[in-house]
């Protein structure tokens, strides 16, 4: 649904028992480093034995902010112009 309203996320494996998460210097490993737990619910494999299909124990969506559209409403409110030609607020505004 999130992404439907044009939010991006990432997904991040976790410890089923909230440990550590697989990201990062952890994203390869199968098993919890603290506490020996499977990374995995299950693990199906295709009848040719080729193709493993792995189903995540618990997953983070993580959202990142993206302040590339707040700095520029700051901007825009930076550049608006009083009557006489001076900027209006412009030493409280930072882009």
């Amino acid at each position: 649904m999130a992404k439907g309203v044009g939010l991006g996320y990432v997904k991040i494996h976790a410890c089923e028992n909230d440990c550590i998460l697989f990201w990062k210097e952890h994203a390869k490993k199968d098993v919890c480093p603290k506490c020996d737990t499977s990374r995995w619910k299950s693990e199906n494999s295709s009848p040719c034995g080729k193709h493993v299909h792995r189903v995540p124990r618990k997953v983070l969506r993580y959202f990142p902010i993206k302040r590339k559209g707040y700095n520029g409403i700051l901007c825009a409110q930076k550049q608006q112009v009083t009557q006489g030609g001076m900027m209006k607020d412009a030493h409280k505004m930072v882009c």
